[in-house]
């Protein structure tokens, strides 16, 4: 993985993760929206986001580095 590629997946990440957690905390806050659909929707997407954003930061393998026998 070459650096720019390092940058743009943390910079990805790190974009995930603001928004992942705004959704959850937005949600969560005194506006009660947890009872509604569209409360319980943005509750999904936010995990899904967050849970994007800490996938993006974990280390990945090079292709040739995955292939068995070589």
């Amino acid at each position: 993985m070459n650096a720019t590629s390092t940058i743009t997946r943390q910079y990805g990440a790190a974009i995930a993760l603001v928004s992942g957690l705004y959704s959850l905390i937005s949600v969560t806050g005194g506006t009660g929206m947890m009872g509604s659909n569209s409360g319980l929707l943005m509750t999904i997407l936010g995990i899904v986001v967050v849970i994007h954003g800490v996938v993006l930061l974990t280390p990945t393998l090079a292709v040739s580095e995955t292939r068995v026998g070589r």
